[in-house]
């Protein structure tokens, strides 16, 4: 009986204890995590490449190749040039003459428009009015064991019809004194400049120049007097031999 009376009150109490709920308020700490979507501006260094369309003068250097038709011309001789020929001529070693063994050997003759000549005329009054000149060069040579003496600065010239005084330019003379007395076996290389008054040099074709013969050192004539015939029909214009520039020089 008495358990009986247990059991009942403890299951009273548990009914009474279960007839109402109790409401529980707690306090609770929570975290949320929250995804935000949000514009921020961020400053950013952006590289553009940019392609730019731009006219560039560029210098080219150009070669051109050209083609030429060339016709072959059968060679011949070259022809004398007749405009040289009418302003100047210049031979070398035209003549050898001897006399009393004395050998006068003409080294060089030139015939020119003074104007075309490097020769300074102006302190020669005798060349004021006169156009074409002439120059000759002179070896002269004593192969005898006796002095000789000779001035052939002293004969003449003649050109056509003109006869020129060579003594009348005596002021025209270079290189060696050619008048006087040559030792045995010596040499003198001289020469002088001259006016041709009455002829072109186109006109002139030849040349005689004339001048008296040795003599010895008690004045007698020892062979006969010079005459030399320059020819003057090669037109052309020959440079003085080196050996006579320097010579000269």
């Amino acid at each position: 009986m008495r358990k009986l009376l247990i059991v009942l009150f403890v299951a009273l109490l548990v009914v009474g204890c279960a007839g109402e709920p109790e409401v529980v308020t707690e306090s609770v700490e929570v975290t949320r995590i929250v995804e935000l979507e949000k514009e921020v501006e961020v400053p950013v260094e952006v590289t553009r490449i940019v392609e730019v369309e731009k006219e560039v003068e560029v210098p080219v250097e150009v070669t051109r190749i050209v083609e030429v038709e060339v016709t072959a011309v059968p060679t011949e001789p070259p022809a004398p040039v007749a405009a040289a020929g009418d302003e100047m001529v210049a031979l070398n070693y035209t003549n050898e003459v001897e006399s009393g063994g004395l050998v006068v050997e003409v080294g060089r003759v030139l015939i020119a428009n003074k104007a075309d000549v490097p020769q300074d005329f102006s302190l020669l009054g005798d060349f004021d009015n006169i156009d074409v000149v002439g120059e000759i060069i002179l070896t002269i040579t004593n192969t005898t064991d006796q002095t000789l003496s000779v001035y052939p600065d002293q004969g003449n010239v003649q050109v056509n019809s003109e006869l020129i005084e060579l003594f009348d330019y005596f002021l025209a003379t270079f290189g060696d004194n050619l008048g006087g007395d040559i030792p045995p076996n010596a040499t003198k290389i001289g020469g002088m400049w001259f006016g041709i008054n009455r002829s072109q040099v186109g006109e002139i074709t030849e040349m005689v120049y004339r001048f008296d013969g040795p003599s010895d050192d008690s004045f007698s004539r020892v062979g006969d007097d010079f005459e030399i015939v320059i020819d003057l029909n090669t037109r052309e214009f020959q440079p003085i031999p080196d050996e006579l520039a320097d010579a000269l020089n």
